[in-house]
């Protein structure tokens, strides 16, 4: 289902054979830009894949594999020749990067909302611990200092040992 393109080169860069018939028989040069994006890779590895675009543009995953020469090809291909040509399997990734697309967009969006929420959190806290408890003992000392004695301050714990420390 997701498969774009099937195509097998041979040792000389000629496509043999193409799930696009348009490609078969057409030479493919190491220094096309096809070509480029393995071959300044010196790994030597039997199998590359690679994230690209084909030459309609389509996002895809690209599989290359060596194919090798083995005793079963020596009746049409001599012994001596190593490398027989190259596999490409293109799988389509239009789905996958939607996916991904999608994903990240729901994942910076709770990222958005967790930072609002904890940001209220932290703020509501802020103002019940601090804010408010200053707010009022700034408004019961205006009240004592205009000659209302009648309220009584609360001193919590905290405001003991901050007391004791400056005596």
């Amino acid at each position: 289902k997701n498969i774009a393109d099937i195509y097998i080169i041979n040792a000389d860069g000629v496509v043999k054979f193409s799930s696009d018939p348009a490609f078969t028989g057409k030479k493919i040069f190491k220094d096309s830009d096809e070509c480029r994006q393995c071959h300044h890779d010196a790994t030597g590895s039997n199998t590359l894949t690679l994230k690209t675009r084909n030459s309609q543009g389509i996002s895809i995953l690209r599989n290359v594999t060596h194919i090798y020469n083995e005793a079963a090809c020596f009746k049409c291909h001599p012994a001596s020749q190593k490398n027989l040509g190259l596999l490409f399997v293109d799988y389509a990734t239009a789905d996958t990067d939607a996916l991904i697309s999608s994903t990240l967009l729901r994942l910076f969006l709770t990222a958005v909302a967790a930072f609002i929420i904890i940001s209220l959190l932290i703020s509501n806290s802020i103002n019940r611990l601090i804010h408010k408890p200053i707010a009022i003992l700034i408004d019961r000392t205006n009240k004592i200092k205009n000659g209302n004695y009648e309220r009584q301050i609360y001193v919590g714990d905290e405001h003991l040992r901050l007391q004791e420390q400056h005596i």
